[in-house]
C-alpha cells in the first residue's frame, strides 16, 4: 500500500521532524513535512503522520493533530480510529508484520504499510515494505524516497539519546544501533544524489549530511 505515494511529490524537499530536541526548529519552511510519534505535540503544520510502534496509540498525542494524512504500521493501523472510524472491535497485529490487517483498507487518505526486520539498509523508491529496524525514522526515510524527495531534512532527530522536546526519558541501549543503521541509510542517499541536511542538538549521532 504504500507504493500508493509514488513520485507524489518529485523532486520536493521533505521534511521528517522526530522527537528531539532540535524538533523546535521546525518550521515547515520545506515542500512537505512528516511528523514521527510524538512530533505531533509541535504547534505545527504537518502533512503527514507516521508511526508504528504499538505503544504510540496510547499516548496523549497519538490524536492530538488530525491533520495530517496518517501512515501507519500495518500492525498498530486497527487501533487508529480515523484510519477505521467504525470498527467495533480492535486488536493489535502482533508478530504479523507483513500481513495485511483483516479490517481492510482504511479510510482515504490515510494508509497503513507493511514492515520487516532488515539489518542492511538499501536505496530503493519501489519498495513494497519498509525496513524495521529499531525506530521509525528508517521508515520515514524510505517514504520520503517513494514520494520522490531529492532532499531529506532531518528535525528532532539526534539519536544520541532518548531525550523529547516534551519530556525527558531514561537512554535507551539501542540508540548506539540505530544511528548506525541511519548513518549508512543516509550515506546510500547521499550516493545516490539525495541532499541530507540535518538540524542537529548537541551530541547527535547523526554524521551525515549538512548543517540546516
Amino acid at each position: 500500500m504504500i507504493q500508493t505515494l509514488y513520485n507524489k511529490h518529485p523532486h520536493s524537499t521533505i521534511a521528517i521532524v522526530g522527537s528531539g530536541p532540535s524538533a523546535l526548529k521546525y518550521s515547515h519552511a520545506e515542500d512537505i513535512g512528516i511528523a514521527l510519534n510524538g512530533a505531533l505535540n509541535l504547534d505545527a503544520d504537518f502533512d503527514y503522520f507516521q508511526g508504528f510502534d504499538i505503544g504510540i496509540c496510547a499516548r496523549d498525542y497519538f490524536y492530538k493533530n488530525t491533520k495530517p494524512t496518517r501512515i501507519i504500521g500495518v500492525g498498530l493501523a486497527p487501533m487508529d480510529k480515523i484510519l477505521y472510524p467504525d470498527a467495533t472491535t480492535r486488536s493489535v497485529v502482533r508478530g504479523h508484520t507483513i500481513r495485511e490487517t483483516s479490517l481492510g483498507l482504511p479510510t482515504p487518505p490515510h494508509l497503513y504499510f507493511r514492515y520487516e526486520k532488515k539489518t542492511t539498509p538499501n536505496f530503493n523508491r519501489h519498495l513494497q515494505i519498509l525496513s524495521a529496524a529499531g525506530n521509525i525514522v528508517v521508515c520515514s526515510i524510505e517514504t520520503a524516497l517513494i514520494m520522490g524527495a531529492d532532499e531529506i531534512h532531518l528535525y528532532g532527530i539526534d539519536l544520541s539519546r532518548r531525550m523529547y522536546f516534551y519530556e525527558n526519558v531514561p537512554h535507551g541501549s539501542y540508540i548506539a544501533r540505530v544511528s548506525d543503521y541511519v548513518n549508512d541509510q543516509l550515506s546510500m542517499c547521499e550516493d545516490n544524489g539525495v541532499v541530507i541536511k540535518v538540524c542537529r542538538s548537541k551530541d547527535s549521532a547523526i554524521k551525515i549530511g549538512a548543517d540546516i
